[in-house]
């Protein structure tokens, strides 16, 4: 666990987020809205704090943050690939500080030098005075749970460590880990469990003798969960939607199946 702000460059690079969210068709002729807009809806600020103006002009950022296509004997991957002739060399003005002194526009540059709009603008959005705050309440929902509110102060104390740090989720995280609303008795088990967790606990407790981990795969697809698919670029769902008779019947039989394979010494 490190820091958000390097997190975000590379999720920005990752060869998966750039194809799912056509990055690899945003060129400076026909700018692709959908990262930009993700990356402040989703992953930073949140809804409320940007414009569809702050999009477009996010797309124009990030032309030229495209694919390259590499292939061995057997294998076909793509890789992240800056396309210089394929950004926007141009400014870009913001609603919101872009820069430290409250500069809201990127200045032109040379299209070899044009990497630097990305960087400087995931450095704006992770700086961003309301995306400190969000992610101390997306963490609240992840480590205690989804159904209460954080207190302001938590919030506030939170997003003040994610700052001061320098955007270091270690610190932020270790915050909430010792603090009275985490320790809560009323708190704990709050938080219902992903098939993933749920099958994780249940190895941990009672071990996999005669149970191999491949063996989990078809289970947690059965439990609504297929290990690195998730729904959409969100990511996987928090709440009761996990629920229904069939998943439940799946974890049931997990842990049947799980439980036969052990040798219990129970004298």
């Amino acid at each position: 666990m490190g820091n958000f702000r390097d997190l975000l460059i590379q999720v920005s690079q990752d060869p998966a987020m750039v194809a799912w969210l056509d990055g690899d068709t945003n060129l400076k002729a026909n700018p692709q809205e959908n990262y930009a807009r993700e990356l402040m809806e989703l992953f930073t600020m949140g809804v409320e704090f940007y414009t569809e103006s702050d999009v477009y002009e996010g797309a124009r950022v990030f032309t030229g943050w495209n694919l390259a296509s590499n292939r061995t004997a057997d294998t076909r991957y793509a890789t992240f690939r800056f396309r210089p002739e394929q950004h926007d060399t141009e400014s870009k003005t913001f609603s919101f500080p872009i820069y430290p002194d409250g500069g809201q526009t990127i200045p032109a540059r040379s299209s070899a030098d044009g990497m630097q709009d990305g960087l400087d603008f995931i450095n704006a959005v992770a700086a961003h005075p309301e995306t400190g705050p969000r992610l101390a309440r997306k963490l609240y929902a992840f480590f205690v749970s989804e159904f209460t509110a954080p207190s302001e102060a938590l919030v506030q104390q939170l997003a003040g460590v994610y700052y001061a740090t320098g955007y270091d989720m270690r610190s932020v995280v270790r915050t909430l880990l010792s603090s009275a609303e985490f320790q809560d008795p009323t708190h704990y088990f709050a938080r219902y469990s992903w098939p993933l967790e749920f099958v994780v606990r249940l190895i941990k407790s009672v071990g996999w003798t005669g149970y191999s981990a491949g063996a989990a795969i078809a289970p947690l697809a059965n439990m609504g969960q297929i290990l690195f698919e998730p729904p959409d670029v969100s990511g996987w769902r928090l709440g009761t939607d996990w629920f229904s008779t069939g998943t439940l019947l799946a974890r049931m039989n997990f842990a049947s199946s799980l439980a036969a394979n052990q040798q219990f010494n129970l004298r």
